[in-house]
């Protein structure tokens, strides 16, 4: 038994030996930067009629009128009156839905997060009519009104 044991041992080494020695390790080429590597940013010719071409741009127009610069100097002038609502105390923070019901989550002044369902009065008197994926219908003074969750 320990004969061939030992066998096996002898036949395992020569078989080794034998493999390591046919085996070629390939080495690696050497690399050689190329000396004919002469790259430059290119030259620019001057133009000689920049005012003209650039009447032609404007006469073509190829980017479409801008309305903002037909306005005259008196409009710009004039105030507008001050029409926005001042913001409210409370901030459309998301829509959640456990099980078959929707909730809508604000957020205060605070950074407190409240829930809302279906019916519910709001913070500002409004009641929440619907809940859509990405905004709520609520009625205020009886008008229907959507706020959406993604200011578009």
């Amino acid at each position: 038994m320990l004969k061939f044991a030992l066998g096996l041992i002898t036949l395992a080494v020569l078989s080794s030996g034998v493999a390591l020695w046919q085996t070629e390790i390939p080495t690696p080429k050497p690399t050689v930067q190329s000396t004919e590597d002469n790259w430059q940013l290119p030259t620019l010719s001057q133009a000689t009629q920049i005012q003209q071409t650039y009447i032609k741009l404007r006469r073509l127009k190829p980017w479409g009128y801008d309305e903002k610069k037909k306005r005259t100097a008196s409009t710009k002038t004039k105030k507008k009156p001050n029409t926005k609502k001042p913001r409210p105390d409370w901030r459309f923070a998301g829509i959640v839905q456990r099980g078959y019901k929707r909730y809508i989550l604000f957020l205060d002044k605070f950074n407190k997060v409240t829930q809302y369902g279906l019916q519910s009065s709001l913070p500002n008197g409004e009641r929440l009519v619907r809940i859509h994926n990405d905004f709520i219908e609520v009625l205020q003074e009886g008008k229907l009104k959507k706020i959406r969750l993604y200011s578009q």
